[in-house]
Order: structure tokens, then sequence, then C-alpha cells
């Protein structure tokens, strides 16, 4: 999924494994937080991905503090 900026204003890269087949799209208004909270609560599995290669600080990755993993 991709929406909303980074501090470094990046767009957010983050992975739902798992999501439903009737899984809405992402509103126009819905940052990161939200769809990702929406796809966890839908029970999918949750990456934040390739965090290098868009430069993900600290500060970026506490917002999703559900997530179930980080790729390193």
């Amino acid at each position: 999924m991709h929406a909303g900026k980074l501090l470094n204003d990046e767009m957010w890269h983050v992975l739902a494994v798992g999501l439903p087949l009737d899984f809405a799209p992402k509103d126009v208004s819905e940052g990161i937080v939200a769809l990702a909270r929406r796809a966890f609560e839908a029970g999918a599995f949750i990456g934040i991905v390739h965090p290098a290669q868009y430069g993900l600080q600290a500060e970026d990755a506490r917002v999703l503090s559900f997530a179930h993993a980080m790729e390193v």
C-alpha cells in the first residue's frame, strides 16, 4: 500500500498480506496510518518494506506500532 508522506517527504511503502477480497480501496483522504490500521483490523499481516530505500526514520515507523514486521 502507498499513501501519505514520511518526514522526508517520500511516500510510505507498506505490505498487507492476506487482505480479504472485499477490502475497500483506499479513500482519497485516507493516510497510511488509517489505511494500514484498516488492513490490520481486516486480518492482514502488515510489513514495513524496504525502509532504507526511501529513508524511513524511527519517528516514521513508530506511527505503525501495530505492524508485524519490518524488512531489513
